[in-house]
């Protein structure tokens, strides 16, 4: 397949599948290619494309993304930064110094003590501290940037919180359930050393607790979780009794939905993955002055027989015509893709 995208990367941008078919891109689109090797192709494929060849031990690392992230690095405009435009350049420089200080330590103590069921590489794990910590220092959060502006100092100690927060559900958040222990231990112990002005209250783990950027402390997860409330007309396998495992990962899934990244929850056979995210974007399908996020989910099961035509018929049949060849959401929505067992097929 890969020498029918040849004419793709010549001047005439035209894609000549092997039926006959031929589809010309358009000049704004760009394509690019992350391989492991270039063992199946041709020279005339390499020929045409930029090649930019990076070792596994690269020495360029997570930090530059951290830095152009917050808008501090050459050549990064604050346009292109995803911090706030609003937020003083002593806190971006602050949240910068912050994963200097603990990040590489983090990662460093992940590989030598802990286990990830699902293995993930360093840089991954420093963009989900940044999109967590992105998700959650908004103003719908309780972040106000406007209150910060005399004094920067609150605004430094909350950037903390957050912070340690984002640090935990992102190396902390992709190691099983033994290894959160010692990650709990080992955690606390830096943050002090760092001198984080965290105020984390000391029994259960740092998974017990979440930010409250309004009140500017961290609360538990019991705080938040629904009453129970039994319906008859529920069906059995629709009854869900939330629980704070519940809470916290439906918190965290809402957070990074409302700043449009993708989710990527794992685990062991029958603990509830599926029936906890159907409940949950069920629940964000109300508009936003009802308590939701005015989503449309589309609710896509794999299975050894799926088929690309099954899954894109699926899609489609939740998207409205826009234009003759344009579909997305219905007006004011957004729509959420959830695929159940990505890995069957």
């Amino acid at each position: 397949w890969i020498e029918n995208m040849n004419t793709v990367l010549d001047d005439n941008m035209t894609l000549c599948l092997a039926n006959g078919e031929r589809i010309k891109l358009k000049v704004e689109m760009k394509m690019l290619f992350e391989v492991m090797d270039l063992a199946v192709a041709s020279p005339a494929t390499v020929s045409r494309i930029g090649v930019v060849y990076l070792t596994p031990e690269s020495t360029i690392g997570w930090f530059p993304r951290v830095q152009s992230f917050a808008g501090v690095i050459d050549g990064i405009s604050q346009a292109q930064a995803q911090l706030p435009e609003a937020m003083p350049l002593a806190a971006k420089w602050h949240f910068v110094g912050l994963f200097d200080k603990l990040f590489q330590k983090g990662l460093d103590f992940s590989r030598k003590q802990l286990k990830e069921p699902v293995g993930c590489v360093d840089i991954q794990l420093a963009n989900s501290c940044l999109v967590i910590f992105q998700s959650l220092f908004t103003k719908e959060n309780g972040v106000d940037l406007a209150a910060f502006a005399k004094d920067v100092a609150p605004l430094l100690k909350l950037i903390d919180k957050l912070f340690a927060f984002a640090f935990i559900w992102s190396i902390g958040g992709s190691v099983d359930a033994p290894s959160q222990e010692k990650f709990d231990y080992w955690a606390r112990e830096r943050f002090d050393e760092a001198g984080l002005a965290l105020q984390l209250p000391p029994s259960n783990t740092v998974y017990d607790y979440f930010v409250d950027a309004a009140q500017d402390k961290f609360r538990d997860w019991n705080e938040l979780v629904d009453e129970f409330t039994y319906s008859p007309a529920q069906a059995y396998t629709a009854i869900m009794v939330p629980t704070t495992d519940t809470t916290k990962f439906g918190y965290l899934m809402r957070s990074l939905i409302t700043v449009n990244k993708p989710v990527f929850m794992t685990g062991v056979t029958g603990t509830g993955k599926t029936v906890a995210v159907q409940n949950l974007l069920r629940k964000l399908e109300a508009f936003k002055e009802d308590g939701g996020l005015a989503l449309v989910p589309v609710f896509v099961s794999f299975s050894a027989q799926t088929s690309s035509l099954v899954t894109q018929l699926t899609i489609e049949n939740k998207l409205e015509k826009k234009r003759k060849n344009l579909l997305g959401a219905p007006a004011g929505r957004k729509v959420v893709i959830f695929v159940d067992d990505i890995n069957m097929p």
